[in-house]
């Protein structure tokens, strides 16, 4: 039963702080429920990203967080991989990938088990870039728009 939720927003804030308040926030409850991801910044069609890893500090706000409340679910919206250094840490993982309009109620629904999610990713999603088939290649030149391929067939 959810007896409280809080959505908000902040502008101009200290990472650092930020960070403090997140692992003070999951220390006080009984679970910690963390979303991250891409956005249209750090992700898109028409470019590459840099490296495979979450955006700004995220993987640290995770191993933080896990560290806090051992029973962390970690939710991460992306449309391609990711590397999860975390990923032993948290109690359970979601790739909700990008659900639309409808995003809060998709996931609270998952979230809450009143669907079953049950399906299966249709790509790799390393713990590390070194798990990756192709980490001897990536990121290339993503700066200079090249990659050179190597996999093979």
């Amino acid at each position: 039963m959810i007896t409280n939720l809080r959505v908000g927003m902040a502008l101009q804030e200290d990472d650092d702080a930020m960070l403090k308040r997140a692992m003070q926030s999951a220390k006080e409850s009984d679970m910690a429920i963390l979303v991250v991801g891409h956005n249209k910044d750090s992700e898109g069609e028409g470019g590459d990203r840099p490296d495979m890893d979450l955006p700004g500090r995220s993987n640290e706000l995770v191993s933080a967080v896990c560290a806090a409340n051992p029973n962390t679910v970690v939710v991460v919206q992306a449309a391609s991989a990711t590397t999860m250094p975390w990923v032993d840490q948290a109690r359970a993982l979601v790739l909700s990938w990008y659900q639309g309009q409808d995003n809060g109620y998709a996931l609270a629904r998952v979230l809450l088990r009143a669907c079953n999610f049950s399906g299966k990713t249709p790509i790799t999603f390393p713990k590390n870039l070194a798990d990756h088939g192709s980490s001897t290649w990536f990121p290339g030149e993503a700066a200079n728009d090249h990659t050179m391929i190597g996999e093979g067939v």
